[in-house]
């Protein structure tokens, strides 16, 4: 069974390379996400995965301005996450930062993953490169979201959804679950 946090490791690295994939001229364009520009979307995406990093006590590296530089500014902030999450005994901890999946860090741990997963997709469709998100972490991500439906179907988190295609892949199944048009 793979943990989440392999999982969160895995679109880490997806997000890091749309990410570096941002021309300096795409940083004001906009995105599929209605009033947000590139420069908002790869902040709020950052910005939830500190939230984490910081209830759990990660160094001053996680505040790392994103300034002029924002892929620049992300590594440092993405190291201080990673020294966090890989701290003996930190996966373990009891982690009640969100009711909606109580349990341990690592337990938990879905909740930034499924967030900077569909914000990946997201990042990449506005900047015009293709990203395909894992299968297997989709459909984690979409069964888990599907079992809280009522909490996050709200419109701070997730619009109405789409029906997916006939046959749809388990890619396109979570970004019309969310509210994205794949």
């Amino acid at each position: 069974m793979t943990l989440w946090s392999d999982n969160w490791r895995t679109v880490i690295d997806l997000f890091t390379e749309a990410v570096g994939s941002v021309h300096p001229d795409q940083w004001d364009a906009s995105t599929t996400c209605d009033g947000w520009d590139v420069r908002d979307l790869v902040e709020h995406a950052i910005d939830y995965q500190r939230g984490y990093g910081a209830f759990l006590g990660a160094d001053t590296a996680i505040q790392t301005p994103l300034g002029d530089d924002p892929a620049a500014a992300w590594v440092q902030i993405r190291t201080a996450l990673i020294d966090i999450y890989e701290t003996p005994g930190t996966l373990g901890r009891r982690f009640d930062f969100l009711s909606i999946v109580p349990g341990t860090v690592g337990e938990q741990l879905i909740v930034p993953t499924a967030d900077l997963l569909i914000h990946t997709w997201d990042l990449a469709g506005s900047i015009g490169i293709d990203v395909e998100l894992p299968s297997e972490i989709c459909e984690g991500v979409l069964s888990k979201m599907r079992a809280v439906e009522v909490a996050i179907r709200i419109p701070e988190l997730y619009g109405p959804a789409f029906e997916p295609p006939p046959g749809a892949d388990a890619q396109t199944q979570l970004l019309c679950f969310t509210g994205r048009r794949a």
